[in-house]
């Protein structure tokens, strides 16, 4: 987990085409020259039982995911702590064409700092843009 967190902060991609040309994939190989736990772990993958190795892109995916909700949950701790608050929304054109509304959140910390943090991405539809806008509303002022 704590490779799959540096990766984001360099604006690295953690998966390649095949599971072995990932950035991830070669880090935890090299990390396993210095490391003899790692080194076995790795060297002894094909002798498990299922394969199951935790290097697959559905389980990076998983683990950005698990790592996205835990920054999310923290964040609106943060929020729901503030006084003062305000919800943003605001779209634009992805690579890709598609016109993407993002919702972001701004408050005042516990140290009277203005901050503010991303809540969630969508696709641009009136129905996600209302879901999603009600959604962040509901999780900030209901369960306060």
């Amino acid at each position: 987990m704590k490779l799959k967190n540096r990766f984001s902060p360099l604006g690295l991609a953690c998966c390649g085409q095949e599971d072995q040309d990932g950035n991830f994939y070669q880090l935890v190989h090299l990390l396993s020259r210095h490391n003899s736990v790692l080194e076995d772990w790795i060297k002894n993958i094909n002798n498990r039982p299922y394969k199951v190795n935790y290097m697959s892109k559905d389980s990076q995916n998983e683990f950005i995911q698990l790592l996205g909700d835990c920054v999310q949950h923290e964040n609106l701790c943060e929020i729901k702590e503030a006084s003062y608050y305000s919800i943003m929304a605001d779209s634009s054109i992805d690579s890709i064409r598609q016109d993407m509304l993002s919702i972001f959140i701004r408050f005042v910390n516990k140290n009277d700092e203005p901050e503010e943090c991303f809540v969630s991405i969508n696709k641009k539809n009136i129905i996600v843009s209302l879901i999603a806008l009600f959604t962040t509303l509901y999780i900030i002022i209901l369960t306060a």
